[in-house]
């Protein structure tokens, strides 16, 4: 699987419409590629919602566009880091797309206008909990050498941790560690910029961090690693 490598163009974005992931997030994605094969690059299209790029040329849309990481499963990479994808992968709809395409043909249903207000009630819903940990996170215990900041990524807050390593020959001190939260509760863990997963330092896959407890186990749990 080609890998496209984001660090050659100035600029690069994400095709699919409700996304906005760019080379130049704070929260860094790999960007890959269409397949030349007609057949995958059909399958592509399809399981985005690209239908007004089926008439476009698979060798085409190989040079011109790309889709970002976001999109794909865990179990479509081939590598930790991922960055790379497995000769048969595909994409998939992230969640945000499938709850605003779910509400776009909900809305043309007056009889299901109730599933409208759940599914924006739930959003609301997730963002309060987020703002308690904004609210509070200036009472965690951190390690010694963490640092904290707070800033903005396709739209949405993110609360960044990251550990400085220690002072080279020529002065200079590299980001050893990263944590960062986004206020849908999306965890991300970063060792020297390679990305792990939360199982790899003795969470289960699916942990879920939730309150300012959480995240401060999991910052003092991830500087022992």
């Amino acid at each position: 699987m080609e890998n496209y490598d984001c660090k050659r163009l100035n600029y690069i974005k994400c095709c699919l419409t409700d996304c906005a992931s760019t080379r130049n997030d704070v929260i860094r994605r790999t960007f890959f590629a269409f397949p030349k094969d007609p057949t995958r690059c059909t399958v592509w299209l399809e399981n985005c919602g690209l239908d007004h790029l089926k008439t476009v040329d698979p060798m085409i849309l190989n040079k011109k566009y790309r889709i970002c990481s976001l999109h794909f499963k865990d179990s479509m990479f081939s590598n930790y880091q991922k960055n790379r994808l497995f000769p048969n992968a595909s994409p998939t709809p992230c969640k945000k797309q499938i709850i605003k395409s779910n509400l776009v043909q909900i809305k043309d249903d007056q009889s299901r206008s109730p599933n409208i207000i759940n599914a924006k009630s739930s959003e609301v819903n997730q963002i309060k909990p987020f703002q308690e940990i904004v609210k509070n996170v200036g009472l965690l215990s951190i390690p010694s050498k963490w640092h904290r900041n707070f800033s903005r990524a396709n739209k949405k807050m993110i609360i960044a941790f990251h550990k400085l390593g220690s002072y080279k020959e020529n002065y200079m001190r590299f980001i050893e560690k990263q944590l960062i939260l986004t206020e849908e509760f999306h965890l991300l863990l970063y060792i020297y910029d390679k990305q792990i997963e939360i199982s790899d330092i003795g969470y289960p896959l699916d942990m879920e961090v939730k309150t300012c407890k959480d995240l401060e186990n999991v910052i003092v749990k991830f500087d022992r690693v």
